[in-house]
């Protein structure tokens, strides 16, 4: 009996000791929907560099990720589509500000997969169809959308006949599904799906598009993070954001 207990203690101390060591190699990352595809690549990549290392995911709009951390949901790292959201959290405390970086930057871009009548943007004033943007409360595409259509003088005329995606991703579908006419995504999502969508143009930047990543503050796995940030800007990760269409920020390195 009593040797019994020991050796359960003993089983014990060993499960605690080791899992530690188990998730310490583990990043929990937050990461913006429009980013899935090639954070999925460069988490492959970095893996690849770090042996041992795994990197897992959770998708959702840069607003719904912010609300999760203020929240506390578990997360080492975000990969934010905006730099406002990520100086908000951190001036809240939750992320590491001083040690975020500003990895990549993108374009919006104004698409069609039907019939619509659409040589540039001025041409949605005369559009009977839907448009799709990305809600603009919780999904910075959204928001780059609707700033470039206000330049643009056409979003209050577009206002009523918008459908709003709960992110970039959704609103990629709804136009290949073609539940709407057009539809506004970033560069990169056109990309993905350009041998079925038709390229408008590329609508004009009014708040620069650039995707910062930075440390959640209550992560225990620092060193594995910081890891990763710095990874984010090696020569590897560069080739494979501007391989998936990703452009480069003029000033890399810290987050504005």
């Amino acid at each position: 009996m009593i040797f019994r207990v020991f050796f359960s203690l003993l089983v014990l101390i060993a499960f605690i000791s080791c899992k530690p060591k188990q998730d310490r190699h583990k990043l929990t990352v937050s990461c913006a929907m429009g980013l899935s595809t090639v954070a999925k690549e460069l988490a492959t990549a970095f893996e690849h560099q770090n042996p041992g290392a795994t990197v897992r995911f959770n998708f959702a709009s840069s607003g719904n990720l912010a609300a999760q951390i203020r929240l506390g949901a578990p997360a080492d790292l975000f990969m934010s589509a905006s730099v406002s959201i990520m100086q908000r959290l951190e001036k809240m405390g939750l992320v590491d500000g001083p040690g975020a970086v500003t990895f990549a930057a993108n374009t919006m871009v104004l698409i069609t997969s039907g019939n619509a009548r659409l040589t540039s943007p001025r041409d949605l004033v005369n559009l009977n169809g839907r448009l799709a943007l990305g809600n603009p409360r919780s999904v910075p595409a959204g928001r780059y959308a609707v700033e470039s259509l206000k330049s643009l003088g056409v979003y209050r005329q577009m206002k009523g006949r918008i459908v709003y995606g709960e992110h970039v991703r959704q609103v990629l579908d709804y136009v290949l599904r073609r539940e709407v006419d057009a539809g506004v995504v970033y560069r990169t999502d056109y990309l993905l799906a350009k041998d079925r969508l038709r390229l408008v143009t590329e609508l004009p930047v009014v708040t620069p598009i650039h995707f910062p990543a930075a440390m959640v503050v209550s992560t225990t796995k620092k060193e594995l993070a910081r890891r990763f940030l710095s990874f984010l800007l090696s020569r590897e990760a560069r080739h494979i954001l501007k391989k998936a269409g990703y452009s480069l920020p003029k000033a890399v390195g810290s987050a504005p």
